[in-house]
């Protein structure tokens, strides 16, 4: 057992991975972009740090690992994103690791809900009513013909449903909730309207499964939810193991007719007033969120596929002579508490149902740090929340604290974003911090321009004749502008193209407020010339469209010197500074395709030299 197994990605769903594999006794390699969360603490793996798990930069990663001495090595994959990428590159993979997947025509389609649809009704499944949507225009439509209640979700994970709604599914239960919704979506993916089957989360009935390179089903496992959350919708709470022969055939004659390989399995929810199991949701290429079931149980599938890729027999395995319940303690309680609320769960049911042997998402007696990290952060969380609660009440002291809770974790961006979006004032301690005027000192050199803005240099290139220094703020820089040179201001002027309310513009920087930036012209702006020793400066202050507020404090025809104030620009923005051929730029830019991150170095407006002359 000494050939290392490689698993991408260490969330819940990766431990469970982990987990499985170490305590047969495999070394295990787990890949995670955020290697400092408390799922890839176990000890049971070595921990490398990777892009991220759902961008195309993961296939370099891999690359890497695999040309080292040891291989090939076994690959597992805990996303959906990921199984998509290493399918599309697996000529490149298969010399360095072994893998398991169907031909990437089949994936796509078994990935893609619709056609997994059809497929499934092909082959005798029953499936509910399902409808892809694409536009606000064909909402209703979908919806009537799938029929009130619905579920809707997006076709793949990870976009801009998750985003706006911040859940991986909606239940819909009247037009009015459902237009009310998507009053304001900002489409540019399609989206899954699918017939809500009911019953509770305790008749969605799953079973997981490993297919040689024949399509064979060499080991099953099935089991059903005991809760999810959020109820209804979410990602398994607790679960055990379940006697349920339709959903066992009928999971494996569809992957066997199909051609399925490698880790795959099929979620079914069961009518309770026909009995009817109907095939909701499949999962291809990679292990489930409450994959840890099954090996608690006695069916080891991880264990099962590492074993069946070197080529070795896999042998019997025995299931546990009484059922074992698997928990995400947090979800689980959280899920109970709601259902307790609702009516539709007691006290003593709940005790009742968590009776007998149990095995926790994260806690566990030979692998303890997941569950002690886990428990650290969330007592950390409680100060914090502490704390900002005494920092809004007493603003004069975060100058003291400011090191411990930096400006974004005191007023996190989706929190401003989301006041914003609603048209409302973030908190009143954000807006008094935001609007800071502190006093600036121009450093006493001569033939200098500063710069007009506090931020990071996103680009600096030519056009148009002038060389461009383009200032990226946000939400926590000063927003007082300052003139960058002394001279005389010739005209102040509003430019840019106002953004038409409910607009595919709109509804674009609404989701990526900072796409404006890769267009000057978007989406308003006021635009400030200056005459100086060196010809004409001009500064550009630019907002977003959640914002549209800009203050101009000079005026055609004044004398202005270096550091003075020039205006100001409420939230997001960008200042954008164009000088003469001539000068001379004194700074780089950092943020050139990419995001800001804290290890960037701010610039400040009227102190910071950006170019001489």
């Amino acid at each position: 057992m000494n050939t290392e197994a490689v698993v991408v990605g260490l969330e819940t769903n990766g431990l469970g991975v982990v987990r499985a594999l170490g305590r047969a006794g495999v070394p295990v390699l787990g890949l995670t972009s955020v290697p400092r969360m408390p799922t890839a603490r176990s000890r049971f793996c070595r921990v490398l740090a990777t892009p991220d798990e759902r961008s195309e930069a993961i296939v370099d990663r891999l690359l890497d690992i695999g040309r080292r001495p040891g291989g090939p090595r076994p690959l597992f994959m805990t996303m959906e994103h990921t199984v998509a990428i290493v399918s599309r590159h697996r000529a490149r993979l298969a010399p360095f690791y072994l893998f398991n997947l169907p031909d990437d025509a089949l994936l796509g389609q078994l990935n893609d809900k619709v056609c997994f649809a059809r497929i499934a009704a092909a082959q005798g499944l029953r499936v509910p009513r399902t409808q892809r949507v694409d536009t606000a225009a064909g909402v209703l439509a979908a919806a009537r013909h799938v029929g009130l209640p619905l579920i809707a979700k997006p076709l793949a994970k990870g976009g801009r449903f998750d985003a706006y709604f911040k859940a991986r599914a909606l239940r819909l239960d009247t037009e009015r909730d459902l237009l009310g919704r998507f009053a304001e979506f900002p489409w540019g993916e399609p989206l899954l309207f699918q017939q809500f089957i009911a019953g509770a989360d305790a008749d969605i009935y799953f079973c997981l499964t490993w297919c040689d390179r024949n399509g064979d089903a060499k080991v099953h496992f099935t089991g059903r939810k005991v809760r999810s959350w959020p109820r209804g919708t979410g990602n398994t709470a607790s679960a055990l193991p379940a006697t349920a022969p339709e959903v066992t055939a009928a999971t494996l004659a569809l992957l066997r007719a199909v051609g399925v390989r490698g880790l795959a399995s099929l979620e079914f929810k069961q009518d309770p007033a026909s009995g009817d199991f109907f095939v909701i949701e499949p999962t291809i290429g990679r292990t489930d969120y409450q994959s840890g079931v099954a090996p608690a149980n006695g069916v080891n599938i991880p264990y099962a596929a590492y074993l069946d890729l070197l080529g070795r027999p896999i042998g019997e395995m025995t299931p546990t002579a009484a059922p074992v319940l698997w928990v995400d303690r947090v979800n689980d309680t959280r899920a109970a508490q709601a259902a307790m609320q609702a009516g539709d769960l007691s006290a003593d049911e709940y005790r009742l149902s968590l009776v007998g042997e149990k095995v926790y998402a994260l806690r566990a007696g030979d692998d303890p740090m997941p569950y002690l990290v886990d428990r650290y952060k969330a007592v950390l969380l409680r100060v914090k929340r502490v704390l900002l609660w005494l920092l809004d009440r007493f603003p004069g002291l975060y100058e003291y604290f400011i090191k411990v809770v930096p400006p974004d974790i005191r007023w996190p961006p989706m929190e401003i974003m989301d006041s914003l979006k609603r048209h409302e004032e973030p908190r009143k301690s954000f807006v008094a911090y935001f609007t800071r005027d502190p006093r600036r000192t121009v450093p006493r050199e001569p033939r200098i321009i500063v710069s007009p803005a506090d931020g990071v240099v996103r680009n600096v290139f030519e056009r148009n004749g002038r060389k461009v220094i383009d200032i990226s703020m946000n939400f926590y820089d000063v927003h007082v502008q300052r003139v960058p040179l002394a001279g005389t201001v010739l005209s102040v002027e509003e430019s840019g193209r106002r953004v038409v309310a409910g607009s595919e513009d709109e509804r674009r920087w609404f989701v990526d407020p900072w796409e404006y930036e890769h267009d000057y012209l978007f989406p308003v702006q006021a635009v400030v010339r200056i005459d100086t020793v060196i010809g004409e400066v001009v500064v550009r202050q630019i907002s977003s469209i959640w914002a549209r507020r800009i203050a101009t404090f000079v005026k055609p025809g004044e004398a202005v010197v270096a550091g003075q104030r020039l205006g100001h620009i409420l939230f997001g923005s960008t200042v954008v500074l164009e000088l003469p051929l001539a000068a001379s730029v004194a700074v780089t830019p950092q943020l050139q395709n990419r995001r800001r991150k804290r290890s960037d170095e701010p610039i400040k407006g009227g102190e910071t030299i950006v170019a001489r002359y």
